[in-house]
């Protein structure tokens, strides 16, 4: 949900307006970071494989094909969303997968 910032613009309580670039930016951080308080067991700061894969399967669970987590597709989709190869996704790839599922870009 789009935070409303008029009542902060009339009281000139901020400086500047809060855009929906700002907001989806705020957004896609939380999602971020509730994703890693669920699914970063180890808390290592990023998802390695089996992170990804328990992520995934839970995510994509209920979704019916074509979308619903497929194992053969797994190695194929964890390296789309490894943009720098180190075998761990960061959040920022993370933030940019999110992104894409979800056609903000």
């Amino acid at each position: 949900m789009l935070i409303d910032d008029s009542i902060f613009l009339a009281n000139k309580t901020f400086s500047y307006k809060l855009t929906k670039e700002v907001e989806r930016s705020r957004v896609y951080a939380m999602a971020v970071e509730k994703i890693w308080d669920e699914f970063d067991k180890d808390k290592s700061g990023a998802l390695d494989k089996p992170e990804t894969k328990v992520f995934l399967q839970t995510v994509l669970a209920d979704i019916p094909p074509p979308n619903h987590y497929d194992e053969a597709k797994f190695n194929d989709t964890f390296s789309a969303i490894d943009k720098n190869c180190n075998g761990l996704i960061e959040k920022r790839e993370m933030t940019e997968f999110l992104k894409l599922v979800c056609k903000d870009q």
